[in-house]
C-alpha cells in the first residue's frame, strides 16, 4: 500500500524537466561541479550511491538519488493507526549552498501544512507524520512522491524569496491536483 501511493504521487503529474535556469545558477551549478572532489570517477563518493526499496504490504522504504540530491522515505500504513508513520529526509542539489538551503526549507515548508513535523539543517529538510488513519497516510505519501519527482533542479533557481515563493504555490497547486489524482487504487 505504501509504495502505491507513493509512485500514484511520483507519476500523477508528469515532470516538464529542469526549470529555466538564468547565468547565476548555471555558473552556481558548474563552480560546484568543478570544485565537488565527490565528481572524480575515480574516488568514491556518496554520488555513487545506488537506489533502493525494499517493499512489502504495509512497509516500503526508499533511498534514491536524482542527480545531486538524496530522498529517503520509510512508511509504515496499515489499520493500526497508533503504528502508522512516514519519515523522510531530502537533501543535496548541485548548485551553491545558499540555494540548496533555500529549496530544502521550501520542501519543509511545503509539507508543514500537512501535518508533518519539519526540521531544517543546512541543505537537509527531515519531516515525520505519525498516528494518522490509512486514508490520511496514503494521501501524504502521494505528496510525498510528487515532491520526490517535482523538487530535483529546483536548487538551480532559488536565489531570492520571489523565486521560492512561485514555486511553492505552483508545486502546491499541483499537490492539490494529485491528492484528487485516484489512479490506481490503494487496496485497504
Amino acid at each position: 500500500m505504501p509504495i502505491l501511493a507513493l509512485w500514484q504521487g511520483m507519476t500523477a503529474i508528469p515532470w516538464e524537466g529542469p526549470p529555466p535556469v538564468d547565468t547565476k545558477g548555471f555558473m552556481s551549478v558548474l563552480m560546484e561541479a568543478a570544485f565537488n572532489p565527490g565528481l572524480d570517477p575515480s574516488v568514491a563518493s556518496p554520488y555513487a550511491v545506488r537506489n533502493y526499496f525494499m517493499i512489502s504490504r504495509n512497509l516500503c522504504s526508499l533511498q534514491s538519488r536524482f542527480g545531486f540530491h538524496f530522498s529517503t522515505l520509510e512508511a509504515l500504513v496499515d489499520e493500526r493507526t497508533s503504528q502508522n508513520y512516514v519519515s523522510f529526509q531530502f537533501k543535496g542539489g548541485a548548485a551553491d549552498r545558499r540555494r540548496r538551503v533555500l529549496r530544502a526549507r521550501g520542501v519543509a515548508d511545503l509539507l508543514e501544512p500537512f501535518d508533518f513535523r519539519c526540521e531544517v539543517r543546512e541543505d537537509a529538510a527531515f519531516a515525520r507524520l505519525e498516528g494518522r488513519p490509512v486514508e490520511v497516510m496514503v494521501d501524504r505519501l502521494r505528496i510525498l512522491g510528487y515532491l520526490i519527482m517535482h523538487t530535483r533542479q529546483l536548487d538551480m533557481v532559488m536565489h531570492n524569496a520571489g523565486s521560492v515563493h512561485r514555486y511553492r504555490a505552483k508545486m502546491l497547486q499541483e499537490i492539490e491536483t494529485v491528492r484528487q489524482w485516484r489512479g490506481l487504487a490503494c487496496p485497504s
